[in-house]
């Protein structure tokens, strides 16, 4: 139901939603379950139990109630944030988005159909409301931490009307990119694998390149990526647009001619390819699988561009990744992946430069005294207890 009705909704091909459900199973493996909690809360057992940490002992609680505000450009998001939230142990009330409600409502649904009494079924509320209602006051105002995704407008809203001490965990709008250097063999392949990013939700996902920058000519690339979105067009179709999303790619693709730049087209707007010299960012990207490559001379013309809302950068050939990702990283990007792998997290990554699970929880100790001998203790739990009959005049 969740790839039928999924794709029926949300406009995304069949393959797509089928990719997305399959990462999705693919990811809630148990041992890849624990990796997710290994790399954000660092030991999963803190979930249970108490844990030894120098001079302590640390246990994790869940933190109450999260609302969750999820976005339909890539289904698989919304179903992680609910994962997240509730293997926390939190109680989770999720609003489905317009745009896809389909994929919370059958994974809420899944849960439910294994066993309606088991304890996260009953954590777990999916519904949906209108923004700025009624309900979602109520709801921001019991929240504990409120989950928000989506475009900078969106975020800014329910930012706005959080109570104070209401933690907001933000997933605002970010942007990604390619960076091809020196040393490349096979354009084909590095074509290939730069094709199958762009297609991936049609670049809505932030993980999406809206540009790639080749340090030197950047004509092979450009030729390559055409073969291979062309192939893409036929096997796995771009989402069907509205008049304003047709209107915006003829828009750029006629502004990069006045501009001089050279535009590759298909008949039709299944996909653009737009070759610039020169490290030039486009302000608003009309996605649907355009792509902006630019032929640039050095790094720098690279780290000129990125800013807070760079996530991903992929990199090719990858032998080159250590010479750059210090400056890439340093710059400001988040996360660095091979080229084709920019929507394929692998274990212990990090997401939009934090670990979203480490603010699902509230972090408690129990602080030993003086007889747990720690490295920096000198001294007897006597003479501590005689240094504090001192302070407080005793013998005076």
């Amino acid at each position: 139901m969740a790839i039928r009705e999924g794709a029926r909704c949300n406009g995304y091909s069949t393959a797509m939603v089928e990719w997305d459900a399959n990462f999705l199973a693919n990811s809630l493996v148990r041992a890849k379950q624990y990796d997710t909690l290994e790399t954000d809360l660092g030991d999963p057992t803190l979930l249970d139990d108490w844990n030894r940490v120098k001079a302590t002992l640390l246990r994790c609680w869940p933190v109450g109630l999260i609302s969750h505000i999820m976005v339909g450009n890539v289904p698989m998001a919304s179903l992680f944030t609910l994962w997240r939230s509730l293997v926390t142990k939190n109680i989770t009330v999720a609003k489905v988005p317009k745009r896809d409600p389909i994929s919370a409502l059958c994974f809420a649904n899944c849960m439910a159909d294994i066993g309606e009494e088991h304890p996260v079924v009953k954590a777990l509320s999916v519904l949906y409301w209108e923004p700025e209602c009624s309900i979602e006051d109520f709801l921001l105002n019991a929240s504990n931490v409120v989950s928000v995704w989506g475009r900078g407008q969106s975020v800014a809203s329910i930012k706005r009307r959080i109570p104070v001490g209401t933690d907001l965990i933000e997933f605002g709008p970010k942007r990604s990119f390619a960076l091809i250097m020196d040393g490349v063999t096979d354009w084909d392949m590095v074509g290939m694998r730069v094709a199958y990013a762009v297609i991936m939700y049609d670049q809505e996902g932030c993980f999406s390149p809206q540009d790639v920058f080749v340090i030197g000519d950047a004509q092979p690339l450009a030729e390559a990526v055409t073969v291979w979105l062309a192939k893409a067009a036929k096997a796995i179709p771009r989402r069907a647009l509205d008049a304003d999303g047709e209107a915006h790619i003829s828009r750029a693709r006629i502004e990069a001619m006045t501009d001089g730049h050279e535009v590759l087209e298909p008949s039709g707007s299944e996909w653009t390819v737009i070759v610039i010299d020169g490290p030039e960012i486009v302000d608003e990207h009309p996605l649907s699988r355009t792509l902006y490559v630019h032929s640039i001379s050095k790094l720098g013309d690279v780290l000129a561009t990125i800013d807070p809302l760079v996530q991903t950068v992929s990199v090719e050939p990858w032998s080159h990744v250590m010479e750059v990702a210090d400056a890439l990283t340093q710059a400001g990007a988040d996360r660095i992946v091979r080229a084709g792998h920019m929507g394929r997290m692998r274990p212990g990554f990090v997401h939009d430069g934090f670990h979203p699970m480490r603010r699902m929880v509230r972090w408690t100790t129990i602080e030993k005294g003086f007889e747990q001998k720690y490295r920096f203790a000198n001294y007897t739990s006597e003479q501590d207890e005689a240094r504090m009959k001192a302070l407080l005049g005793d013998g005076l």
